[in-house]
């Protein structure tokens, strides 16, 4: 039977991700609100809005200490999971420079079991590896941001190969999962960053 009601959205609830220990609930939603709810009694610990488009994608870092959310508006924000303040914004998926341009929603996200790595794909030819303290770290002025991500950027490129967006990630261990529009699930070693099979 349903126990409680985790509050309600302006619009579609698009994501909703559980905390490592089990203590806490993420949702987002197509208002471009994010809240973190008390798994325990549904009591909202924070809210943020800071998307300007669907937040598509949601997840709790291996650690909790973090929270990255991903949206139709080409970015990915990393939030302080006790609070909802905002750590940096990720802007891997909106580049003018180095390898795959151009400007991707972001529909899927998650963190390995055990690291500091974020995974994030959507539409375009590739997921994205990098880790929030070095993506908060290469973050600058809009003037210089593309040449420093350019020249610095420690975002790697897992070509996928399918011609639609990727719309879930899943990482277990030294694997992650894609789930694409092509109707299609590809599966990736951690380690060496190559796929694996269809």
């Amino acid at each position: 039977k349903r126990t409680r009601v985790f509050g309600t959205f302006g619009d579609l609830v698009l994501a909703v991700d559980l905390s490592g220990d089990g203590s806490r609930v993420l949702a987002t939603s197509a208002d471009r609100r994010v809240r973190c709810y008390s798994a325990a009694d549904g009591t909202m610990l924070w809210e943020s809005r800071l998307h300007s488009d669907w937040v598509t994608c949601g997840a709790f870092s291996a650690d909790g200490r973090f929270v990255a959310t991903g949206g139709r508006d080409h970015t990915i924000k990393v939030l302080d999971a006790a609070t909802g303040e905002l750590f940096t914004t990720y802007k891997g998926h909106q580049r003018n420079l180095g390898k795959e341009t151009g400007r991707f929603e972001v529909y899927a996200l998650t963190f390995e079991d055990e690291g500091a790595r974020a995974f994030s794909a959507g539409e375009g030819q590739s997921i994205r590896v990098w880790e929030p303290e070095k993506a908060r770290a290469e973050d600058g002025s809009a003037a210089d941001m593309e040449i420093r991500f350019y020249k610095k950027g420690h975002t790697q490129f897992l070509m996928h190969g399918s011609r639609h967006p990727v719309f879930d990630l899943a990482a277990c261990g030294d694997d992650l999962f894609a789930a694409t529009g092509d109707g299609i699930v590809k599966q990736f070693n951690l380690t060496h960053l190559q796929h694996v099979r269809d």
